[in-house]
């Protein structure tokens, strides 16, 4: 998609009484980086790395907001939550709020999309601040 800014998300699963953590890098069209951040997931406790996934898309969708993209492409690695959020796949039912939160953020951009990245395509910078 010309002109959108590419935000790559993973998850980082907790430690010893640790939160999921949303680990995401933002790119202008240009390929230069302009945010990085790393957010405890907010849960319960009872989130898998599926609902995880989830949180970190949403989380990704607010920060391209807060930088004013209007067009925006969203990876992820985990290829059965961008299936479900493409519409090819089930959500799973401890997910089924984030998912319609997640497609509800996408529409207030103009354009947006959901691809499949495994973990590698994003910076290791974020991720070693955490700790893996």
């Amino acid at each position: 998609m010309k002109g959108a800014v590419h935000i790559y998300t993973t998850t980082v699963p907790p430690g010893p009484s640790e939160m999921w953590q949303a680990v995401a890098l933002m790119q202008r069209p240009n390929g230069r980086s302009v945010s990085e951040f790393i957010e405890p997931i907010r849960d319960p406790g009872n989130a898998d790395s599926r609902i995880a996934a989830y949180a970190a898309i949403l989380l990704a969708l607010a920060v391209g907001r807060k930088h004013g993209a209007n067009s925006a492409v969203i990876y992820s690695d985990d290829p059965l939550t961008i299936e479900a959020l493409n519409k090819r796949a089930r959500v799973v039912p401890g997910a089924i709020g984030l998912y319609l939160q997640a497609r509800a953020f996408a529409h207030s951009y103009r354009r947006s999309e959901f691809r499949y990245a495994a973990y590698p395509t994003i910076s290791d910078l974020p991720v070693m601040t955490v700790g893996c």
